[in-house]
């Protein structure tokens, strides 16, 4: 049986998204141990464990549960 992943371009799309707001999400890239790099193959997978580690951090650096997605920031 093999183990659950997710694609990759979740991620990247936040950082992406991010750093057009002019917030950098490195640290949180950073946290969950995901390479720049392996955001740029599009059919990259990622852990449940580095997306869930990316989306915590992304939330305390942004502030928002919503990565700047809503029309305000859900804290």
């Amino acid at each position: 049986m093999s183990r659950p992943t997710i694609p990759s371009d979740f991620v990247s799309r936040a950082v992406r998204t991010g750093a057009e707001a002019g917030v950098d999400l490195q640290p949180a890239l950073d946290a969950a141990r995901i390479s720049r790099a392996v955001l740029t193959h599009p059919h990259a997978r990622l852990t449940p464990a580095q997306v869930s580690r990316f989306t915590q951090m992304a939330w305390q650096i942004t502030d928002d549960e919503l990565f700047g997605l809503a029309p305000g920031p859900v804290p």
